[in-house]
């Protein structure tokens, strides 16, 4: 039977450690596109029916969002739908941010190319935080639950430890929990101990889902992410009161506990929203290619949309997030 640790703000303030301290901006540098894992829990996976916004940021746009907002410099984290590594502008876009004196906080990424670049890396020891994100500690787990090689990400992170020596990056493991690997969060502890004492080490449950999506996609989530035990999903979605089983279809509760997406976000083509999970057109609130992001975040527009959000009527996908 699966237990999945709540972990709650522990382990937010592990993965976005200023989001809890200030009005820190998603600004998705790489766009919502090309990733090389394909995580069984991953909204992106599955047949939701909005389309996505698809593209990337020009250097031109980056250049006008950062004089916009020169005066009024924040917390960045460079976060999208999609692998920021393996995107020819990572080096480039990042360092330019850095050397404006801007502070990007940190990122997600799997590591897991064979093809990375040591420029790669010493661009993510200028940051404060990189979460690397596991499937598993076994071969056999990581490419079931992500798709990826574990070696190849065991020794992508070793290479980055060894770069950032001296530096002050703080570099964090985070596997999510589900039935193939909630076993192995000791063996793979145990594993990144060899590597460096640096590395933090948490699990997490599953944050997000596709709790309103189809039966058939609720039903495929569920099976592969979480066992059942008398009718009752045995394992834990934090944003939602329960969730069970009645007759083979899946029952969420409508109520949501807690909005773990509710950081401003600013997307490739300048779209400003209140959720970094929402992947679709609806729900801008302004262009922070037209206007300085304070104007915007201030505006009553975004407070509408923030307090729509917290009543999951913001935009049609709050229903598709767990």
């Amino acid at each position: 039977m699966i237990k999945l640790k709540p972990l709650a703000r522990k382990l937010l303030a592990s993965v976005y450690p200023q989001v809890l301290k200030s009005k820190s901006v998603v600004v998705n540098l790489f766009a919502d596109g090309p990733c090389n894992s394909r995580c069984l829990w991953c909204i992106n996976q599955y047949s939701l029916s909005e389309k996505m916004v698809v593209g990337k940021l020009t250097f031109v746009n980056l250049k006008r969002f950062l004089d916009f907002n020169e005066d009024n410099k924040f917390p960045l984290i460079t976060y999208g739908q999609s692998e920021p590594t393996i995107h020819k502008e990572f080096v480039p876009f990042c360092n330019y941010i850095l050397d404006r004196g801007w502070n990007i906080e940190g990122i997600h990424t799997d590591l897991s190319s064979p093809f990375l670049k040591n420029d790669v890396f010493r661009t993510i020891t200028r940051f404060h935080y990189v979460t690397v994100n596991f499937g598993g500690a076994k071969i056999a787990t990581q490419l079931r639950n992500m798709g990826t090689d574990l070696n190849v990400v065991l020794g992508n992170l070793k290479r980055l430890v060894e770069l950032s020596e001296g530096s002050r990056l703080r570099i964090c493991v985070k596997m999510v929990l589900n039935r193939n690997n909630v076993d192995e969060a000791g063996m793979l502890k145990h594993k990144l101990s060899k590597i460096s004492s640096r590395i933090e080490f948490s699990t997490a449950p599953l944050y997000f889902s596709v709790s309103d999506g189809s039966e058939e996609d609720k039903r495929l989530f569920f099976d592969r992410n979480l066992s059942t035990f008398d009718g009752r999903v045995d394992g834990r979605v934090p944003c939602r009161e329960y969730v069970f089983l009645d007759g083979g279809r899946v029952v969420t509760s409508s109520r949501l506990r807690h909005c773990y997406g509710l950081i401003p976000t600013v997307r490739f083509n300048g779209d400003v929203v209140v959720c970094c999970r929402a992947r679709w057109y609806g729900g801008v609130v302004g262009n922070a290619f037209v206007s300085p992001l304070k104007e915007i975040l201030e505006s009553d527009e975004y407070k509408f949309a923030e307090s729509r959000a917290l009543k999951r009527e913001y935009v049609q996908y709050c229903k598709f997030c767990s």
